[in-house]
């Protein structure tokens, strides 16, 4: 990969301010995000990557780290708008991002 930017966004969570940080790796071919934020922060995280220059809409994959909701939260709102993006994360977290098992 040829770039790596990072994102930083702040959330307010129970009166403590949590800071998050999804990484952006591209190249001529694939621009692929590492984790993804909580629930409803996709137009927070597009206005943040789009002050970097970088536009979501070219993302091709999105990388699960675990699943936490800072991590994947915001999945589904990528995937419904962004259907074509590919999902990766390990077979034990994806029964936890698709919902078919819960915590």
């Amino acid at each position: 990969m040829s770039k790596i930017s990072v994102i930083e966004l702040d959330f307010i969570l129970n009166k403590h301010v949590d800071r998050i940080f999804p990484v952006i790796i591209s190249d001529d071919k694939d621009m692929i995000m590492i984790d993804c934020g909580y629930p409803g922060s996709l137009d927070l995280l597009e206005n943040a990557a789009l002050k970097k220059g970088i536009d979501l809409s070219k993302l091709t994959k999105i990388i699960i780290t675990h699943h936490d909701f800072d991590h994947f939260g915001a999945l589904a709102e990528f995937k419904e708008k962004y259907p074509n993006i590919e999902t990766i994360s390990s077979s034990y977290d994806k029964r936890f991002i698709s919902g078919e098992e819960l915590r």
